[in-house]
């Protein structure tokens, strides 16, 4: 039993890293298949969010998800582990010796990611951190229950894929008892359905993840944006996301009361994550309400003009991104609802706003002036629905699948970076 310790150790720590690798790669399709419409719960900031990380064109290999391999991963070593345990002494030993070897590559593998999350990201992923400490453990386990060097291991790796494979000479088979009968047949078999099922899977799922991609006609696209007229905006004196410096220049018009706005601000910024230094994602102001904008004759969303000026006044205090993305979180909680004071109160307390510079903002004009001149600038691009973005320089109505936009992103950039 107290050899079975580091197997079952490993069985239980490599289930929860399972776990994780389905939830991560559950928010990978959701995001780029645009179907995610919430913000999940380890989104916590910029610079906390799995949700960044898996939108990232880093999360794939070839297009298949480095979560979903990673999810294979742990059911070979959870595979691994009961061989282990229901294993004499022997043939336990083989199989931690792969369950090091593994877990030494996956460590390898880590350092990659964290070195790409930490540096080029500058996002921290909570759920993979967690990955990254379960193969620490995994390899350190593994190493003192076999005892031998990193080379033995290595020199050894013929020898031990032997219990995973059935094939053990004869000779061996006089010192120890192999797998016999019916045990040695479903053992083996279960191991190739394993990897059998991990390659359907990953096939699967990248068919899933390309279809829209797919469906991009690139000509069409090209066509599109050379003849398109092309816009100059203001965007001096806007919110923004990214390098301030950038080539390339990304400008959304949307409405703190629109669903549809909702739904890009959640996609749209997980996108550009990970081109941080490369974009400029501007903000700008266009409610569907008379008071602010000039361009529409009624009021489709009652509050968006005072939301909109809520956001403003926080931008004065450099906050704009933390009340933008709090206001779309408790969108519907405010929608269509009159703004009362404990409705407003939570957004400036949760935003973490001086009271009193807010409440002297929001009485100010200059902020309605303000929103008002977002507004005009959409009268002239000719803005008829939220969101609408202008991506450099050229007018699209209506939001882009996650994927669709990366791929526009990539196009993109490679016009304004030659």
């Amino acid at each position: 039993m107290r050899k079975n310790r580091h197997f079952i150790i490993i069985y239980l720590i490599s289930l929860v890293g399972f776990v994780i690798c389905v939830y991560l790669t559950y928010l990978h399709l959701g995001i780029l298949s645009g179907s995610l419409t919430e913000k999940s719960f380890c989104d916590v900031s910029d610079m906390i969010s799995c949700e960044a990380i898996s939108a990232s064109t880093y999360a794939e290999i070839g297009g298949i998800p480095i979560s979903l391999v990673g999810g294979i991963v742990y059911i070979i070593i959870i595979s691994l582990s009961v061989f282990g345990i229901s294993m004499k002494n022997g043939f336990a030993v083989d199989s931690m010796k792969q369950i090091f070897l593994i877990s030494l590559l996956s460590i390898c593998f880590d350092v990659y990611l964290a070195t790409v999350s930490f540096f080029f990201l500058k996002t921290i992923c909570p759920m993979c951190v967690i990955t990254y400490i379960i193969n620490l453990v995994n390899l350190i386990l593994s190493k003192r229950y076999i005892q031998t060097s990193i080379l033995r291991a290595f020199i050894d790796l013929k020898g031990i894929l032997f219990p995973l494979t059935g094939l053990k000479k004869k000779k061996d088979e006089k010192k120890e008892p192999y797998l016999k009968g019916i045990t040695k047949v479903v053992y083996n078999f279960l191991n190739i359905v394993i990897v059998i099922c991990g390659i359907v899977v990953a096939i699967m799922l990248r068919y899933y993840l390309s279809a829209d991609v797919q469906g991009f006609d690139y000509n069409k696209y090209m066509e599109y944006v050379n003849s398109a007229k092309r816009f100059d905006v203001d965007i001096s004196n806007d919110p923004y996301y990214g390098n301030k410096d950038a080539k390339l220049v990304i400008v959304e018009f949307s409405d703190f009361e629109c669903p549809f706005c909702k739904k890009a601000a959640l996609q749209v910024k997980k996108v550009l994550s990970g081109y941080k230094d490369r974009i400029k994602l501007v903000f700008k102001n266009f409610p569907l309400h008379t008071e602010c904008n000039a361009a529409v004759k009624r009021d489709v969303h009652p509050n968006a003009c005072r939301l909109a000026k809520m956001a403003e006044c926080a931008f004065r205090q450099d906050k704009f991104w933390v009340m933008h993305d709090l206001i779309f979180d408790r969108q519907e909680k405010i929608k269509h609802k009159k703004l009362d004071s404990e409705i407003f109160t939570s957004l400036v307390d949760g935003a973490g706003l001086d009271k009193d510079d807010f409440n002297r903002c929001m009485s100010d004009g200059s902020v309605l002036l303000s929103i008002k001149e977002d507004t005009l600038w959409g009268k002239k691009l000719k803005i008829s629905s939220t969101p609408t973005f202008v991506i450099n320089g050229v007018r699209f109505n209506g939001s882009f699948k996650p994927l669709i936009l990366r791929r526009i992103i990539e196009i993109e950039l490679e016009r304004v970076e030659r």
